[in-house]
């Protein structure tokens, strides 16, 4: 009985460890997944270069939509082809 239990502790852990290993890492635009501090960061300099002013609240949603648009379009030109 010892040695059966010893057995099922030891194959569940060696799947657990496969099954860990076996995980692919998430990829960097999963949006999913919570951003670092330096991604985030990054984003906002691309946004400032796309002359965003976050100060701006007046016309806050279309401003940061067109934003999104110019820096959506900078990341496809950046892009490598395929």
């Amino acid at each position: 009985m010892n040695a059966l239990f010893r057995l099922l502790v030891c194959t569940v852990a060696t799947l657990g460890f496969v099954g860990a290993a076996s995980a692919q890492s998430p990829s960097p635009d999963d949006r999913s997944m919570p951003k670092t501090r330096t991604q985030v960061k990054a984003e906002l300099s691309e946004w400032v270069s796309a002359e965003y002013e976050r100060r701006d609240w007046l016309y806050y949603p279309e401003s940061a939509q067109a934003t999104d648009q110019i820096v959506a379009q900078r990341r496809l030109a950046r892009a490598p082809a395929k």
